[in-house]
């Protein structure tokens, strides 16, 4: 009975020295050092949405979202913030949002204003140094019409901003059938003066007529009428840019109607266009571009100066009988004076006695009598009065002065030039 001990002690020394010859097991490594608290709101920044563009009225693809920091870049959960439209007049879904987990805080959807141009939100936390998300609002190129009419009434009845538009080509407008196309465009790139504003789109009217309409075309483009405002269509040669403006013939709360000898563009530069420039012009077709624009009543009130000087602008001599012109000359004298004044004054000078040899001699102006006398025979002077007169007549009777009156001076601010007037005794 003495030796069972040993054996006990010898079994748990045997288990106890077991694998005496392996590597012993390294410790495990220190725990990292505690991360230091989230500070308070440092920064908010654009995420996402930024430098979008789409139709005016429309919601972008990309919901804006900002995102929230510390003084560390680390985002912030929690944090409120508020969202407003800064400029462009549009709509976002949601005023105020809670930044999640990612620091990432959203107005939702976001509604470009009614009209193009630049728009812009301002997303704000407490006192931090906003963020401001913009886009801009264009309209897109699109096909409104393409077709063949002798006479009628193209309507244009597809949604969009120029749903509503009609052109109407009276019976007798054109000898034949004309090719006519409309197309919207954007209005972002006119050059309009300060106070003038476009409303909606642009478009584009192209077709193969060939000279003056015989009986004046009439467009109604939509416009909401807004008030302390004054809506007319303007005319834009696509080429050079030149805007002119066309005759109001009627208004509703909606609607802008105004009339059109022709669709060549600007009147002045069509004068100015020599016979054979002028026979490629017909030949080649109306282009130009149309669009509603708003003026200040308060801006129709006030004088207007375009700097026409007479003894500084004009031709020394009277409207006399020349070789070329037996029969006077009446409309050159006074147009082709204005063509100098608006397009090559600022280049070559004022026109009095300017090309006059003798002074003062008036038949020694022999340049002078030659441009006005070819300003006669190239019908420019024909062209211009009777786009005036037959406009006019077309007017209501009760309305024609005043509507005629506002947009002349409509013309004045539009162009910054001096503009024709044809004075005409009325019947007996």
């Amino acid at each position: 009975m003495r030796r069972f001990p040993w054996i006990l002690t010898a079994a748990v020394l045997a288990a106890g020295c077991g694998g005496a010859g392996s590597e012993p097991t390294a410790p495990p490594p220190p725990p990292p050092p505690p991360q230091a608290p989230l500070g308070l709101p440092t920064t908010i920044s654009v995420q996402a949405g930024d430098g979008q563009q789409g139709e005016p009225g429309s919601v972008v693809p990309i919901r804006p979202v900002v995102i929230v920091r510390d003084g560390a870049g680390r985002a912030l959960s929690g944090v409120t913030v508020t969202f407003q439209v800064d400029s462009g007049g549009g709509s976002i879904q949601t005023a105020s949002a809670t930044s999640a987990a990612d620091g990432t805080a959203s107005p939702g959807d976001w509604r470009l204003g009614p009209a193009e141009g630049r728009n812009v939100i301002r997303a704000a936390a407490g006192a931090l140094t906003p963020a401001k998300l913009g886009a801009a609002g264009v309209f897109g190129t699109k096909t409104l019409h393409e077709g063949d009419l002798v006479s009628g009434t193209i309507a244009v009845t597809a949604d969009g901003p120029l749903k509503g538009t009609t052109l109407e080509v009276p019976s007798g407008a054109f000898p034949s059938s004309i090719r006519w196309s409309l197309e919207q465009r954007s209005a972002g790139d006119w050059p309009l003066r300060p106070g003038i504003t476009t409303v909606g789109a642009a478009m584009q009217i192209t077709s193969t007529a060939s000279g003056m309409a015989a009986v004046p075309l009439k467009l109604t483009l939509p416009a909401p009428l807004r008030e302390g405002f004054q809506r007319f269509i303007l005319i834009r040669n696509p080429v050079t840019g030149a805007v002119d403006v066309l005759p109001t013939a009627a208004s509703s709360p909606t609607t802008v109607t105004a009339l059109a000898p022709h669709f060549f563009g600007n009147a002045l530069e069509f004068a100015r266009a020599t016979a054979s420039n002028r026979a490629r012009l017909v030949a080649g077709g109306y282009d130009a571009m149309v669009v509603v624009a708003d003026i200040a009543q308060a801006d129709l009130d006030r004088d207007f100066d375009t700097g026409f000087r007479p003894g500084v602008d004009d031709w020394e001599f009277r409207s006399v009988r020349t070789e070329l012109v037996p029969e006077g000359m009446h409309f050159g004298k006074q147009l082709s004076a204005m063509v100098h004044f608006a397009y090559r004054k600022a280049s070559h000078g004022a026109l009095w006695r300017k090309y006059q040899e003798a002074t003062p001699i008036v038949g020694s102006n022999r340049l002078g009598l030659r441009v006005t006398s070819l300003f006669e025979l190239t019908k420019s002077s024909e062209v211009v009065n009777n786009g005036i007169v037959a406009t006019r007549n077309a007017l209501p009777l009760a309305v024609r002065d005043q509507v005629f009156y506002s947009y002349l001076k409509a013309s004045l601010l539009v162009t910054g030039l001096p503009q024709v007037i044809s004075a005409t005794s009325p019947d007996p």
